[in-house]
């Protein structure tokens, strides 16, 4: 397929997919089809990958969070965390901007692994991010327009 974009998602769509109510919900169910349908190339960094199984496991219930791991290995790569990022991660962690850690892996995955997008609902978190940011929406819209112009 044509024009699959490589994304990186934040925790906060795989957690809100499963967690949130509403329209937020709905709108990451979305942007995580896309990955299903290999409509783009989803990505998480290994760190959010471990966040999310746990975060599940405690909501839901272990059995969910295996689940849930089996289903998105076949649409979901993760991203491992090398010492390169993590070095410019916690440079910057550390830095006077104050990014917390987790959101630091995120933004130098994303620019190290030359990500098109880091698709989250925390856009203010990753301000500093040199990759563009976008909303589960936004990501939908992008996708919807590229598939227009093809």
């Amino acid at each position: 397929m044509e024009n699959i974009t490589d994304v990186l998602f934040d925790s906060t769509i795989i957690v809100a997919a499963h967690l949130a109510e509403g329209e937020q919900r709905e709108a990451c169910r979305a942007a995580l089809a896309l990955a299903e349908q290999r409509r783009i190339r989803a990505h998480v960094c290994g760190n959010a990958f471990g966040q999310v199984a746990e975060d599940l496991a405690r909501s839901e219930g272990k059995e969910a969070a295996r689940e849930w791991i089996t289903n998105v290995s076949g649409y979901l790569n993760v991203a491992a965390t090398s010492s390169e990022i993590l070095d410019a991660a916690l440079k910057h962690s550390l830095s006077a901007d104050g990014v917390f850690l987790d959101d630091a892996i995120t933004i130098h995955t994303a620019r190290l692994l030359d990500m098109a997008l880091i698709v989250t609902l925390n856009s203010g978190d990753f301000s500093a991010a040199t990759t563009p940011v976008a909303l589960p929406n936004q990501l939908l819209e992008r996708v919807h327009q590229q598939a227009g112009a093809g």
